[in-house]
């Protein structure tokens, strides 16, 4: 199947609004040199989730396995494509498949060492992520609409499981259940956008 027949198959399959915008999306354009595709899939990804389509989530994951990492200058487009590889070990780890999501996480781990300029750089810059930073809280509180505040609660979601789920950022990793239940109240509340 290819990427576009993928996107076709989903659309075809699913009525929730944001799924079919960003499929007709993906199916008029989906590069992987573009961090504009490259967000539009990652949120594809984290509405399909959303919604319990874990199943699309992990074709979704399947066709970005194997494309090169172009090295320093490509993180417009890796960032997202990271933040997908992190939805799809948190769905491997509620499957039970704890190896798989492990692997998952290790080439993740091995990108964001290329991306430092240094060991320690790349240290300073895990120790200092924290919920505070995910969660996006007062952009939340100062949203000036319901969507608004929805949005920011979305985007939140790709550093919540994105990052949360590895084990690789030690602010996050301590404060686990807490990360994991504002994850899943963002999700209460976006399940009711369609």
């Amino acid at each position: 199947m290819t990427n576009q027949e993928l996107f076709e198959s989903i659309q075809a399959s699913r009525t929730e609004k944001k799924i079919v915008s960003l499929c007709k999306k993906l199916i008029k354009k989906c590069t992987f040199s573009s961090g504009a595709d490259a967000q539009n899939l990652c949120e594809l990804a984290y509405w399909l989730y959303i919604y319990g389509y874990t199943d699309d989530v992990l074709l979704i994951c399947e066709i970005t396995h194997d494309i090169e990492f172009p090295g320093k200058g490509g993180f417009n487009v890796w960032d997202f494509i990271l933040f997908i590889w992190g939805l799809e070990a948190h769905i491997l780890k509620e499957r039970a498949q704890i190896e798989k999501a492990n692997d998952r996480i290790k080439k993740m781990d091995e990108l964001w060492a290329l991306s430092a300029k240094s060991a320690e750089q790349e240290a300073m810059r895990r120790n200092s992520i924290t919920i505070s930073d995910c969660a996006y809280e007062e952009k939340i509180a100062d949203a000036t609409s319901a969507s608004s505040a929805d949005r920011w609660r979305f985007l939140s979601l790709f550093g919540l499981i994105g990052y949360g789920v590895t084990g690789l950022f030690p602010c996050l990793q301590k404060e686990k259940a807490s990360v994991e239940k504002l994850a899943e109240e963002y999700i209460e509340r976006l399940k009711q956008i369609r």
